[in-house]
């Protein structure tokens, strides 16, 4: 009886002593990529900058108006500026302001390409 009850407990640290090995040399989850333009990275990997700023030039696409919560939201998009030798290039801008926008990866990728078709290449609201 002795005897059984050492092999179960040698049985038992050996499990363990494995289990705990094994997590061990288990990896770490990747981190998320770093954001574009610097704004607040969640859990998940979304820019927060980048949700705001589809959220709210949706919400002024649907309503006409822009609320106070929003402006540095809009800001960040409309900061996105690229230019081919010194002159505001408007192609380039939209790719990169698209780009901005994808970084929000729990947004819905038509609401950006919306969004983006209708700002993507201009100076402001």
């Amino acid at each position: 009886m002795k005897r059984a009850i050492g092999v179960l407990l040698l049985t038992v640290a050996v499990i363990v002593s494995t289990d705990a090995l094994a997590l061990k040399k288990a990896a770490p989850p990747p981190p998320p990529p770093p954001p574009v333009d610097g704004g607040t990275v969640q859990g998940g990997g979304d820019n927060m900058d980048a949700c705001g700023a589809a959220l709210c030039l949706a919400g002024v696409m649907m309503t006409g108006s822009n609320p106070d919560k929003c402006s540095g939201y809009i800001e960040t998009y409309f900061g996105i500026i690229a230019t081919k030798r010194g002159i505001f290039n408007p192609t380039k801008t939209a790719t990169a302001r698209l780009d901005f926008l994808k970084q929000c990866r729990s947004g819905d990728s038509q609401s950006q390409n919306n969004v983006n078709n209708r700002y993507g290449k201009s100076r402001g609201l």
